[in-house]
């Protein structure tokens, strides 16, 4: 375990070291003399992340081909460990790229996640895939009974193994190649969503010009509120848009009903409205590929987690799965189905291509069929 971890970080260090000399002036490849070594956002710009990225994922593929080519046999510390602590930097780049893509997102961070996204899917697809690092992996699982782990290393084995299953370890050739196409397609779309979803997001502006509309807002909300206005040039009046620090205040305290009627429609409809950033067929596409066999064929990862969380509480599980059935059942047809064909009480619903049989209570029916087929896409997104 030492060897390895004097290891890792000397590549660790090796890698900084070169960061320092080839991109000087990239923040995300430098060692953070900062407080608790916290990252300088003040410092990092959109360009910073895409040679930080390619850096770090060729960082990662020289730590897997080290553990690879080890000419000792598997074992816990020189692959399951060696593999945990692999990544690190990548790990960190990812860290700061999606949470700013979370909380603080702009058009340049969106135009990178469509070559980011596929560079990270092809790179994930690649360790997965790697049939050498498998073999490794699967025979420290294979012998992890005749070893005496402790219950971390136990748990981290598990993960680790059941990872690389769920992600197409081992599937055929032809069929990874397959899982590789779809994981490109479903990243592809999965980017042009978030796009849209931010455009539409930042499109909107609830634009209040009397005094009285703004009755029970905190007086700080309508300090930003005017501040915004003025950013805008509409200096004199209040601007509310939808993003969480502007739409959670004003739906929460606003005394106006029309108000937060319109503003909480034009959230939930974002991207429902038909035009260029209508999100209705990437739902269907997204779950389309997500639907496709090749996800079965790898032990689906639904059915495996849902065994653990049921063995964990199964109160809780069957309350959330009487909840889904009527809509789960629903994810082979493309045709509402009447509420006739079910039966009085209950009705046992065969998901032939998964084989799956569910139970679906008659009180969790609901009256309107129609209205619940226009979720399966996303529930079926969901449950994968």
């Amino acid at each position: 375990m030492k060897k390895t971890m004097i290891t890792l970080l000397a590549a660790g260090l090796m890698f900084a070291g070169c960061g320092k000399q080839g991109d000087k002036d990239n923040p995300l490849l430098q060692k953070w003399d900062t407080p608790f070594e916290t990252a300088p956002f003040e410092k990092i710009k959109p360009e910073h992340y895409l040679p930080a990225f390619e850096a770090a994922i060729a960082e990662h593929e020289k730590e897997i081909e080290q553990i690879v080519s080890n000419k000792e046999a598997a074992t816990f510390d020189n692959t399951i460990a060696a593999l945990d602590y692999s990544g690190q930097s990548l790990s960190r780049i990812q860290g700061i790229y999606f949470n700013m893509m979370a909380a603080n997102t702009s058009k340049e961070l969106q135009d990178l996640q469509e070559k980011i996204g596929p560079m990270l899917a092809q790179h994930s697809d690649n360790v997965s895939m790697n049939a050498d690092l498998f073999k490794r992996v699967k025979a420290v699982w294979d012998a992890r009974e005749s070893q005496k782990y402790t219950e971390e290393q136990s748990a981290l084995l598990e993960k680790t193994y059941k990872s690389f299953v769920r992600n197409g370890a081992l599937l055929d050739e032809a069929k990874q190649k397959e899982l590789r196409q779809v994981n490109g397609e479903l990243t592809t779309t999965e980017a042009k969503f978030d796009a849209n979803l931010l455009k539409e997001t930042k499109s909107y502006q609830l634009v209040i010009e009397k005094k009285e509309d703004l009755k029970g807002l905190p007086q700080g909300e309508i300090d930003k509120a005017a501040a915004t206005a003025k950013e805008l040039g509409k200096e004199g009046k209040w601007v509310f848009t939808l993003d969480n620090p502007s739409f959670i205040p004003f739906v929460t305290y606003a005394a106006n009903r029309e108000l937060r009627k319109e503003i909480f429609n034009a959230r939930v409809n974002r991207c429902n409205n038909g035009g260029e950033t209508d999100n209705n067929a990437l739902v269907a596409k997204m779950a389309e590929l997500r639907g496709k066999p090749i996800f079965w064929d790898m032990k689906p990862l639904p059915i495996i987690s849902w065994k653990r969380e049921w063995q964990r509480n199964p109160k809780m599980c069957s309350n959330f799965w009487k909840t889904c059935c009527p809509i789960l059942c629903l994810l082979q047809s493309k045709k509402p189905q009447s509420s006739k064909n079910f039966s009085t009480r209950t009705k046992k619903v065969q998901l032939s291509k998964h084989g799956i049989c569910i139970t679906m209570p008659k009180r969790c029916v609901s009256k309107n069929i129609t209205s619940m087929q226009r979720q399966q896409d996303l529930t079926l997104r969901l449950t994968m």
